[in-house]
């Protein structure tokens, strides 16, 4: 949600509508190239530290999940 609340004003509703529907790589690379161009660094960085902690929690889970199977 904060990557399409980010493309939408600095690149307008063009860029999401490629985004969402025509890229099929989604918004939060486009919200992270945007941010880039426009050296939005802050928005920059805390896009990927949203990425790591979202990719992070899913590993952890997985490897959670898979402790807990071969125990039984």
């Amino acid at each position: 949600m904060e990557a399409l609340l980010i493309t939408l004003p600095v690149w307008g509703v063009g860029a999401v509508f490629i985004g969402l529907f025509i890229a099929g790589v989604g918004i939060i690379p486009i919200a992270l190239l945007a941010s880039l161009l426009k050296g939005m660094w802050g928005t920059f960085i805390e896009l990927v530290f949203l990425i790591i902690l979202t990719l992070g929690s899913r590993v952890g889970a997985r490897l959670l999940a898979e402790s807990l199977e071969s125990e039984e």
